[in-house]
């Protein structure tokens, strides 16, 4: 479809951009060649929607665009005009910034997702953890900094013993708690302690058990690393959870 209006010519492609985007792009790029002038007058919404064939929304919503961006002005009972050129330049170079200033804050500001498996840490009370730093400091604990305590600070291990019991019902001792740097730490603690308990058997007892260590499938990759120089079997899971067969024919062949 084109339309010819003096020097210019409107084409809009079926396969490209919405319509009046187009008509927006090649009106702008008629005022920057000079093919439009300052002042000179646009045809109607209505007149140009019938000669391109497409509906005056789309002429409308064009112009309208034009004339909140300044590239068009309306004049009452006289229709639309081309602005001042100096103006439309102007008017341009700063929506683009605008716009990419705007892209480039939205970018920072946007929120990311964490899909960690741990604790929101947007809930964790920042403030209390600082005056109790504060107040610890004031008078350290010179145990504490030296490595003191191998299994674990005796206040925090006080802690967990009242809330194993208050929250799983589950009594110990302080002296049964190990406190570690975190999961990796663990897995090896606890790896060496079944070691050691099978390793402590009767000969004939050990041999016939055998450290062979069996992990969900998939698993917890630093579950894997840890027991990576092991003996390790992979238990397959399915619906109703894990498939032991495979674990079944292993432990009586």
């Amino acid at each position: 479809m084109k339309y010819a209006m003096g020097s210019l010519r409107f084409s809009l492609d079926e396969d490209g951009a919405p319509y009046y985007q187009q008509l927006i792009t090649q009106i702008q790029q008629g005022i920057v060649s000079g093919e439009l002038s300052v002042g000179d007058k646009l045809p109607s919404t209505r007149f140009l929607a019938e000669s391109l064939g497409v509906s005056r929304s789309t002429t409308s919503r064009a112009y309208d665009q034009l004339l909140a961006e300044g590239v068009l002005i309306s004049k009452e009972k006289r229709g639309v005009f081309v602005s001042s050129l100096p103006m439309v330049g102007r008017r341009k170079s700063s929506l683009d910034g605008k716009r990419t200033s705007q892209f480039k804050s939205q970018r920072q500001q946007a929120k990311k997702l964490s899909f960690d498996a741990g604790v929101d840490v947007s809930v964790f009370p920042t403030k209390e953890w600082a005056t109790s730093m504060r107040r610890s400091w004031l008078n350290p604990d010179l145990d504490l900094l030296q490595g003191g305590y191998p299994t674990g600070y005796p206040d925090l291990k006080e802690a967990i013993v009242d809330y194993l019991y208050r929250v799983r019902g589950l009594e110990c001792t302080a002296e049964q708690i190990i406190v570690t740097a975190g999961n990796r730490d663990s897995l090896i603690l606890l790896q060496h302690a079944i070691t050691s308990l099978l390793e402590s058997q009767p000969s004939e007892t050990a041999k016939k058990r055998a450290v062979t260590w069996w992990l969900e499938s998939p698993t917890y990759p630093p579950m894997r690393e840890v027991l990576s120089q092991n003996n390790i079997h992979n238990i397959a899971i399915d619906e109703d959870g894990l498939v032991c067969q495979k674990m079944l024919l292993l432990m009586w062949a």
